[in-house]
């Protein structure tokens, strides 16, 4: 414990300052793809948050498997913590319907193509 709590802030630190220099990469450094221009930017975005979300829904079935099959105290409080990250699958799910209208060149829900 007396190591964690050493090595723990300088983690949290290099951490948060990789998360940076990461999204400014991301964002301002990386060249925009020669087909979707600057659209293809949402990848950065819309794919972590698609795999988190998906590992959320993951971790509350197995939890929930835990809580009927074993009746585990700790595999119900796992899926209660779990939830919240669930909510990441709905911006994901959204975000290409924001950017679908710079893609396409048409409004959303013009129904024009198919």
């Amino acid at each position: 414990m007396a190591l964690t709590d050493r090595v723990l802030p300088w983690l949290g630190a290099a951490a948060a300052a990789l998360l940076g220099v990461g999204l400014f990469a991301a964002f301002f450094l990386v060249p925009p793809d020669y087909q979707q221009g600057e659209t293809v930017r949402i990848m950065y975005i819309h794919v972590p948050a698609a795999w988190l979300g998906m590992f959320a829904y993951i971790v509350m079935t197995s939890a929930s498997l835990g809580v009927l099959v074993w009746r585990h105290p700790l595999a119900d409080a796992a899926q209660k913590t779990a939830a919240p990250l669930g909510r990441c699958s709905p911006s994901c799910a959204s975000s290409p319907a924001r950017y679908g209208a710079s893609r396409c060149g048409e409004p959303i829900g013009s129904g024009t193509r198919g």
